[in-house]
């Protein structure tokens, strides 16, 4: 039950900061496109 709980904690945390990292990406390039255009 606890290597259940540890691996699902576990994968919870890699799924949100793998999520935080597309986000931050993809607002990076966004700021860096219109900061081009600008």
């Amino acid at each position: 039950m606890t290597a259940k709980t540890t691996w699902a904690k576990r994968l919870a945390w890699f799924v949100a900061l793998w999520a935080l990292g597309v986000l931050a990406t993809g607002a990076v390039a966004f700021g860096i496109r219109i900061w081009l255009r600008a």
